[in-house]
């Protein structure tokens, strides 16, 4: 019986996983590292200057890390900020005066950071480089040794040249601030804090992301700990609160954002109750009901009796984990053909397995156990390996394309006798639209009288109307029929239980290692079951997915 078989290939199964682990994790710090400063920077200037809004925040938050960063690929950019006509001008000043010193402190601490990183990446780079040259022959050390240091003192230029913070600072418009003619008494920092640099030393760039982590526990800790602000409305109440009524689910995503930031604003007094501004589709009796909603809760704030639950009025911030999370859903193995060798041997086969290499763009003969000609046909080479999840498979094939040697089409190009039997459609993506067309446009609509081009292409055609397509992204989710998947995927989450057992792991986004241990701990105690649920009828879910994006695109 197949039970009673040894494991295939275990210790390269398991090597296998190590890399890939390995490599998720330094993913994890490369892809993330930049975006987790910049939101720690975030929550730091906002509680510095809680004036500040939130938009000016997350510009002065990049400008912070550009500054301090010394990548001479992004240099940073003095934000473009308009605090509005709500502010008197003396407001204006103490709103500057106090954002001058939040930046010149950020900057400080985050180039004293960096200067440490440096000189821990400096240690790392010559330790590495002694045991490299320990590993070599001596004669050979003594006639490369020179071309050697050349190579090394080369590759470190991200580390030792990169101009300091003080040079560059006072020639980019920070000069308002004066943060390039403020002593500091923090050395400046000589690393750059580039993707390259990420790479090479992840180990030394994830206790940043650890001690990032610890700053925003205790932000929250201590935000939690202060008294619930009850005197107004915010607009997590009024979305819970919306989210409720059965309309609410015909409303898209720009009217539900509108419905929500206007009833807050009329529960709290600052714009006055307007029902011919709300969506048809409420009709006049949910209107009513709103009208009601805002006059009783505009009496609860008057009076002091309003209490928003706690989850809606606590505002916490965004946290992380340091480590990854692998999916517990099957992920796609590849099958080369000593790979399907081991399996064929596995399955009493092995004497069709043939050990020996391929040849280039030949089919092996291990892969002639499949009938190739059933998906073959024009689609180029085999590359003698698939891919797998357990229920489906795929084949790559390699087709070669030949170059454009076309110059691109301009509208000089065109003629006025081809518009008479084909149509000009000009495509663009939009904001929240997967594809966007327009059949023509007239001038006239966006530019002046005497700016419009004297161009015969360019006029508006008899009985113009102009046409625009789209296909939004709900549309396209739905024709993929992603939302019958998701709720068929629910749906036996709940009769198996198994929304129940992951409601019951506690959060990996922690820095305490005693509640990541629990974490580790109690997933794997309901390891097998979550591996048996999404390792079965899930991927039969995920190749339908698969066909819908297919069909979706087509129709699109």
């Amino acid at each position: 019986m197949v039970s009673k078989k040894s494991p295939i290939a275990f210790s390269s199964i398991t090597a296998s996983i190590s890399r890939q682990y390995a490599s998720s994790m330094i993913g994890h710090v490369v892809e993330d590292f930049e975006q987790i400063y910049i939101s720690y920077l975030q929550a730091r200037l906002s509680r510095l200057v809680p004036a500040l809004k939130s938009n000016h925040v997350a510009r002065f938050a990049n400008f912070i890390y550009d500054t301090t960063s010394n990548n001479k690929n992004f240099p940073p950019e003095w934000p473009a900020v308009d605090y509005g006509s709500s502010l008197e001008s003396s407001e204006v000043s103490e709103l500057e005066d106090a954002l001058n010193g939040a930046l010149l402190q950020l900057v400080e601490e985050t180039s004293q950071r960096w200067s440490r990183l440096a000189v821990l990446a400096s240690n790392d780079h010559q330790t590495l480089a002694r045991d490299a040259q320990d590993d070599d022959d001596q004669q050979t050390n003594d006639q490369e040794g020179g071309n050697d240091e050349d190579d090394r003192t080369t590759e470190n230029m991200s580390l030792n040249s990169v101009p300091s913070t003080s040079g560059s600072t006072s020639t980019m418009g920070v000069s308002n601030l004066q943060i390039g003619t403020v002593p500091t008494t923090s050395p400046q920092p000589t690393i750059a804090i580039s993707t390259s640099t990420i790479t090479r030393h992840p180990h030394l760039f994830l206790p940043v992301m650890h001690a990032t982590l610890g700053d925003l526990e205790a932000m929250n800790t201590t935000d939690a700990e202060l008294p619930l602000m009850n005197h107004e409305v915010n607009r997590n109440w009024t979305y819970h609160k919306l989210s409720a009524i059965p309309e609410w689910k015909y409303l898209n995503r720009r009217q539900r954002s509108k419905l929500v930031f206007g009833l807050t604003k009329s529960i709290n007094g600052q714009t006055p109750f307007d029902s011919s501004r709300l969506p048809s589709v409420l009709g006049s009796e949910r209107c009513q009901f709103l009208e009601s909603l805002v006059t009783a809760t505009q009496q609860q704030v008057t009076d002091g009796t309003f209490e928003s639950p706690v989850y809606l009025a606590l505002k916490q911030l965004r946290t992380f984990s340091i480590l990854p999370v692998p999916s517990l859903r099957r992920t796609f193995i590849q099958v080369s053909h000593n790979s399907l060798a081991e399996i064929m041997r596995f399955c009493g086969l092995g004497k069709y397995a043939v050990t020996s290499p391929g040849i280039s763009n030949v089919l092996h003969e291990n892969f002639k156990i499949f009938n190739m000609k059933k998906i073959k046909k024009g689609r180029g080479v085999f590359e003698n390996q698939f891919y797998t999840d357990g229920y489906s498979a795929c084949f790559p094939f390699k087709k070669a394309v030949a170059s454009s040697s076309g110059t691109p089409l301009q509208l000089s190009d065109l003629n006025p006798s081809m518009l008479q039997d084909f149509e000009v459609w000009g495509i663009d993506p939009g904001v929240s639209q997967v594809f966007v067309a327009s059949n023509n446009s007239a001038p006239s609509a966006y530019l002046d009288g005497l700016e419009v081009p004297d161009d015969e292409l360019l006029a508006p055609p008899e009985n113009f109307r102009h046409q625009i397509r789209t296909f939004s992204s709900a549309e396209f989710y739905c024709t993929a029929g992603f939302p019958k998947t998701n709720a068929k995927i629910k749906e036996w989450k709940q009769a198996s239980g198994i929304d129940v057992v992951e409601s019951g792991i506690t959060s990996p986004k922690t820095a305490s290692f005693d509640r990541l241990t629990q974490h580790i701990r109690t997933k794997m105690a309901v390891l097998d079951r979550l591996l048996m649920f999404y390792g079965q009828d899930i991927q039969q879910l995920r190749f339908l997915n698969y066909h819908g994006r297919q069909k979706a695109t087509r129709e699109m």
